[in-house]
């Protein structure tokens, strides 16, 4: 699907779905936009696979608590991918970060 939306769709912005084979060193990002909000991410590495959702009309959401994730949905994340929960692509401009389900 994101190969098919690359072709259709050449500008980012615009895209459903995504796939960035260079996305770090060493890593591969998949990822989804609905448009309206909701969206997820999976970073592929050499340590594992890091799933990252969000939805943004979900009681979890951080916007429904002033900013912060709701108690405990990163707590448990191990160190390794603990890179990704502080990734700034995954945070909004006022550092917010985009989740309600971490994986």
């Amino acid at each position: 699907m994101a190969v098919l939306h690359a072709v259709l769709s050449p500008d980012w912005d615009y895209r459903y779905y995504s796939f960035d084979s260079a996305w770090a060193d060493g890593e591969e990002m998949v990822s989804m936009r609905s448009g309206s909000g909701d969206e997820y991410s999976i970073v592929f590495s050499a340590v594992g696979a890091y799933v990252r959702g969000f939805d943004h009309e979900s009681p979890m959401s951080p916007y429904a608590r002033d900013g912060e994730p709701w108690p405990g949905v990163i707590d448990g994340v191990p160190s390794v991918f603990r890179p990704w929960v502080e990734e700034s692509a995954f945070a909004d401009e006022g550092d917010v970060p985009r989740v309600t389900a971490y994986i």
